[in-house]
């Protein structure tokens, strides 16, 4: 009997442990659901977890089954770690870190590593990156992560100094040391951030950095009302990604090697983004950057289109100055194009400034309109500069460029080349060079030029044109309703023109332009000089 009774037991004491066992594992498998917090100052246990690294281990190794919720205590940071995450919520089912202004900071590489991880939210979370290697990041997105969001947070790099392309506040990238082409993620929203060094002397290569290839095309990031600063290169570097939205961003210094050194730099250099998505460059203010080669934003091979064009449309640059040239906006290589509304005011360059360029061979349908190009100044001023060789559909409307000075000369190539140009309600007015102007310049094929206003009434050294025309085998091209005066006078006794116009002036129509002159000025049709607007008319050149 006592033997039965001991075998019993022991039965009953296997059974149990299996049953503890069995409930152990289920508690420790649970998937994550519902708020929990982040609290150096208690112990990670329930609810809580003592730490950044303590929260990825458990949401790494289980997933969540709902939303996810994790308020970081208010004043229990700074946390002095990296980490990296591979868990994924889902459309419904986010994570969400509430960083309540605390700060995690990391000393090696990427403090914050998404790794294929999906719809995280990071929300009011200081980030200092303060390694001082290649692959500085405040995060590094990588392996497909998708539709994360980071906001209203500070970024910050605060200790490095060199100039390795590896380092970004923000990198997409497939390398932790390198800039790497690979699938990275797609629909991440960076919004509200402030991205800064530690004063103006530590920063990363780019501000924000995503880097693919033609084989692996993807992206579409939104990038939105960030204040992005003390970058070595640039603000942004996209390459091969499938559209972009980069809107309402504030753009500004340069890290201090870089503000005052000699080598080049891009503010945004946005290259092969054209794709199914929209490419948008808009609502920025670019301002306060120094350097030596300096480029407002360079997007090229980017093309848009009839539906969704590529945008530059509604910027700002002003304030800017560079030692060598200078350009706000540089389009090209991209059909479907808008540049439109944009401002470009008070900007300098010791040799060259170019307001507005577009560089084109074979693309077409190009809009370039509304935009205000004012008191810049430079030894050689190029305010638009519109190239588009074997182009079409070129449309340059409503643009306002007045009060640009020029050292030397000034050349304002409203059309170089371009077929069906379409160059009405423009305003030229108020600009100065002290050698030669050339206040409306086109080398066009075909188009109608109606309805402009040039006042070119500056002194210069040598020649003044207020429109200067060179016809290249025209098919159809109308040149009417145009306001021209022109006047100032020459130091060296050369001549100002109204009109100079020359080429293979075939198939072209003059009429009902309205001439005015200040001082002595002449008019060349082609064939005829005349010294006066009336002898001009009277000759026949108008129609």
């Amino acid at each position: 009997m006592k033997k039965n009774y001991n075998r019993n037991w022991l039965f009953y004491l296997k059974t149990m442990a299996v049953f503890g066992s069995m409930l152990y594992a289920g508690a420790v498998s649970a998937q994550l659901s519902g708020t929990y917090t982040i609290n150096s100052g208690a112990a990670t246990s329930g609810t809580n977890y003592a730490s950044f690294t303590a929260f990825a281990t458990a949401i790494n190794g289980v997933g969540v089954s709902g939303p996810v919720t994790v308020n970081v205590v208010s004043g229990s940071g700074p946390y002095n770690e990296t980490v990296t995450f591979t868990a994924s919520g889902t459309a419904t089912n986010t994570i969400t870190v509430n960083g309540n202004d605390n700060t995690i900071k990391g000393s090696t590489q990427a403090t914050i590593s998404l790794n294929g991880a999906d719809y995280f939210t990071f929300d009011n979370l200081n980030v200092d990156a303060a390694g001082t290697g290649t692959g500085t990041r405040c995060y590094w997105l990588y392996n497909n992560a998708d539709n994360n969001t980071i906001k209203n947070s500070d970024l910050i790099i605060s200790a490095y100094t060199s100039t390795s392309n590896s380092t970004a506040y923000i990198a997409f990238s497939a390398s932790a040391t390198a800039r790497s082409a690979g699938s990275h993620g797609t629909g991440n929203v960076i919004d509200n951030n402030t991205m800064k060094g530690n004063g103006t002397n530590s920063g990363p290569y780019s501000g924000i950095d995503d880097y693919r290839s033609s084989s692996s095309k993807s992206g579409n990031q939104t990038i939105t009302n960030n204040d992005i600063r003390h970058c070595y290169y640039g603000h942004f570097y996209f390459y091969y990604t499938n559209g972009f939205t980069i809107e309402n961003n504030y753009l500004t210094t340069f890290r201090n090697d870089a503000q005052n050194g000699t080598g080049t730099t891009y503010p945004g250099y946005l290259y092969q983004c054209g794709g199914s998505n929209q490419c948008k460059f808009n609502d920025n203010t670019i301002t306060g950057l120094g350097g030596y080669y300096q480029y407002g934003v360079y997007v090229y091979y980017c093309d848009g289109t009839a539906a969704n064009p590529t945008q530059v449309n509604n910027n700002t640059w002003t304030n800017n100055s560079s030692g060598y040239y200078f350009y706000s906006s540089r389009t090209g290589y991209s059909s479907n194009l808008e540049v439109k509304g944009n401002t470009v005011t008070n900007n300098s360059a010791t040799y060259y400034m170019y307001g507005s360029y577009n560089y084109n061979y074979g693309e077409n349908n190009i809009i370039i309109e509304d935009n205000i190009i004012s008191d810049n100044a430079a030894n050689y001023c190029y305010p638009m500069y519109n190239y588009s060789y074997n182009a079409n559909n070129i449309t340059i409307n409503r643009n306002r460029i007045t009060n640009n000075a020029s050292a030397y000369y000034m050349y304002n190539y409203m059309a170089y080349y371009g077929d069906n140009v379409i160059c009405t309600n423009n305003l030229i007015a108020g600009n100065s060079a002290t050698y030669y102007a050339y206040n409306f310049c086109y080398y066009v094929v075909s188009g109608t030029y109606s309805h402009n206003t040039i006042v070119a009434t500056e002194n210069t050294d040598y020649y003044n044109y207020g429109i200067y025309g060179y016809f290249n085998a025209s098919t159809d091209l109308t040149f009417n309703n145009n306001i021209i005066v022109v006047g100032g006078n020459s130091s060296y006794g050369y001549s100002h023109y109204g009109v100079y116009f020359g080429g293979t002036l075939t198939n072209i129509s003059w009429n009902n332009n309205v001439y005015h002159a200040t001082s002595a000025v002449q008019y060349y049709n082609g064939s005829t000089t005349a010294s006066s607007a009336a002898a001009y008319v009277a000759s026949g050149a108008e129609t």
